[in-house]
């Protein structure tokens, strides 16, 4: 996945978070893991889930409540499901 894509996923997500108080920390690792276990850049489904599941192992990396990690979770493992979340 091209980091162009991360880049323009945390822009977009950071303007969203002007307006609607999202948590920044959130969005930043969602720019970071939603994509990262993409195995081609056509279909791949199940990549949302595996990029959730790659957080779980890395979560000693980073801190988060586990009330925002649950968010980070599900929005990275629903994002190829097409589903919305606010986060």
């Amino acid at each position: 996945m091209a980091f162009s894509h991360w880049a323009r996923v945390l822009e977009n997500g950071l303007r969203l978070a002007q307006e609607t108080r999202a948590n920044i920390e959130v969005i930043q690792l969602f720019a970071i893991f939603h994509d990262s276990r993409r195995v081609n850049e056509n279909v791949d489904d199940g990549h949302g889930k595996r990029g959730a599941e790659l957080a779980i192992k890395l979560r000693g990396m980073f801190t988060l409540s586990d009330q925002d990690f649950e968010l980070l979770y599900i929005a990275c493992a629903d994002h190829t499901e097409g589903k919305l979340m606010v986060i």
